[in-house]
């Protein structure tokens, strides 16, 4: 794995800066990762992910699915997140700018083009009915 960050610092600030936003979108912990230059990104599916816009401000969100979308889909994805700048317009595919942390409507599109799934919130009770099933160590 190449290294993008020039410090641990730096790998940090963008990790936390992206934490920021997976609060705000309600995200799975499995989307926030490091991808195979060693930038933290919060992956959807196949072709999307969403990693900071490099400023300490923003975020860029990247739309090209491996499974390429219509022109009539893109341009929809595009409608359908008025409250993000288009910086890269393909045919079929692009990127994004979101200046700001999303509403809880704005964080549903966004799951929703990017393929994150939400995270699921589990009372007290129901979390520790989950890890009962659990099989314990040491046990066959």
């Amino acid at each position: 794995m190449i290294n993008t960050y020039r410090t641990a610092d730096e790998a940090d600030r963008d990790k936390a800066q992206l934490v920021e936003l997976f609060e705000a979108l309600h995200a799975s912990p499995s989307v926030l990762r490091r991808n195979d230059d060693g930038l933290w990104t919060q992956r959807g599916r196949p072709g999307c992910y969403i990693s900071t816009w490099g400023n300490g401000k923003g975020w860029q969100l990247v739309v090209a699915p491996e499974d390429e979308i219509s022109p009539l889909q893109w341009t929809w994805f595009k409608k359908r997140l008025p409250f993000c700048e288009v910086t890269q317009d393909g045919d079929s595919e692009g990127c994004f700018r979101l200046s700001r942390l999303p509403t809880a409507a704005e964080a549903e599109v966004i799951r929703d083009i990017i393929g994150i799934r939400k995270r699921m919130d589990l009372s007290a009770e129901a979390q520790a009915e989950r890890t009962a099933r659990l099989p314990r160590r040491g046990t066959g």
